[in-house]
């Protein structure tokens, strides 16, 4: 425990669930009503770190817990570095891969740093979208330790369990975006790497995490499924085109894995640097498209 009770670990975590889910939504409604746009970059990092960031951080002054209650703080070195450096290398190999064969491996990706035609501003807003997330998934996964006491389960089965949902859901989505882009006369070999190419890297994140943390030991089910949700969730806007629909779906379950493989990373060790390491590195090194949510 990190000081606080089961209670206020409880509503901590639905605060900051509800500020993340509804807050975007209602900061861009005030400002329409001030008539102020939310297409320009200040705004949306302004919007990211109030829906991501704030909140977190002004819990945990409140509650007199510090950084160190979500391992940003600890004596000596965080070893939990280097694993967050492995666990980037899969999908920064995915993304560099598209780049140099010209298959765009995700839909609607677009890195200033790995593309052409892109804003700088747009570096900053990736880097506080992604850093704002993961950071958030890492004080939920505390949060919800926590919160909820459950039947301690083995690792390897919890995340056997999220991981084949999420692997469903990417499966089914990514064959019909795959199948749009056929139909729509694109790169069949874009459509394999759609379907293919996101979720191996993501698989093989996670299993990374895991192998470096032992793979061993219990957790409990809400403790994975939280910072995996806000993964997902990020990623996640309901429209009512099918195709773009289909495509936010396999977008969340992709960062989804993400959430799932910076939950595992924060529970087992108790230490943050490479959870918010790993955020720098897809923000900085891939082609994942900034979270949808708060992009």
């Amino acid at each position: 425990m990190f000081g606080a009770s089961t209670e206020d670990a409880r509503s901590d975590l639905m605060l900051t669930l509800a500020a993340f889910l509804f807050g975007p939504l209602l900061l861009r409604l005030v400002l329409g009503l001030f008539g102020v746009g939310t297409a320009s970059p200040a705004v949306r990092i302004v919007l990211v770190a109030l829906a991501t960031l704030v909140v977190p951080i002004l819990l945990l002054r409140y509650r007199r817990e510090g950084m160190a209650a979500v391992g940003l703080r600890g004596q000596g070195p965080d070893p939990t570095v280097l694993t967050g450096l492995l666990a980037g290398l899969p999908l920064i190999a995915a993304s560099l891969a598209g780049v140099l064969v010209g298959v765009p491996l995700f839909a609607g990706a677009g890195n200033p740093l790995l593309t052409t035609g892109g804003s700088p501003a747009e570096i900053v807003v990736r880097l506080v979208a992604w850093g704002g997330v993961l950071f958030l998934a890492l004080y939920t996964t505390t949060k919800a330790r926590d919160a909820f006491g459950g039947d301690p389960q083995p690792v390897l089965r919890v995340v056997t369990r999220i991981g084949r949902i999420l692997a469903i859901v990417a499966g089914v989505s990514g064959v019909l975006v795959a199948t749009q882009v056929l139909l729509g006369g694109g790169d069949p070999l874009g459509g394999v790497a759609l379907v293919l190419a996101w979720p191996l890297a993501v698989i093989a994140t996670v299993l990374l995490v895991l192998r470096r943390t032992g793979g061993t030991g219990t957790t409990t089910l809400p403790t994975l499924v939280v910072p995996t949700l806000v993964g997902a969730l990020g990623n996640f806007v309901l429209a009512f085109d099918p195709t773009q629909l289909a495509i936010f779906v396999y977008q969340a379950s992709l960062s989804g894995g993400i959430g799932l493989a910076a939950g595992l990373l924060a529970d087992r060790t108790r230490r943050g640097g490479g959870v918010l390491l790993l955020g720098l590195l897809i923000a900085l090194l891939t082609t994942l498209g900034t979270p949808a949510r708060l992009g």
